[in-house]
């Protein structure tokens, strides 16, 4: 398998889908950021008296924010499957 040359308009389609990758996992990494937080160490904290009872109000807010940034890596992850149709014009076989 020989790949092809990439041109200009390869490098621009190459680095939109980069960029979409990268904007994927950082929601991914906000995403389970805000879960771990809110399940896990606030609860934990506060058991322990490290922080207020006051504390565990802020728990829905984790929650909200880990599904909104959950629907925006969603989002991102279709679009990178999207744009990654040129891939094939460069690497004719996929698996190999």
């Amino acid at each position: 398998m020989d790949p092809t040359a990439l041109t200009q308009a390869n490098w621009a389609q190459t680095s939109q889908l980069l960029i979409t990758v990268w904007l994927f996992f950082g929601a991914v990494a906000i995403s389970t950021t805000s879960l771990i937080l809110g399940y896990a160490i606030v609860p934990s904290l506060v058991e322990t008296d490290h922080i207020p009872q006051q504390a565990l109000k802020v728990r829905p807010v984790m929650f909200l924010a880990a599904f909104v940034f959950f629907a925006i890596a969603a989002f991102f992850l279709v679009r990178a499957v999207g744009q990654s149709g040129f891939i094939d014009t460069i690497y004719n076989r996929w698996w190999v």
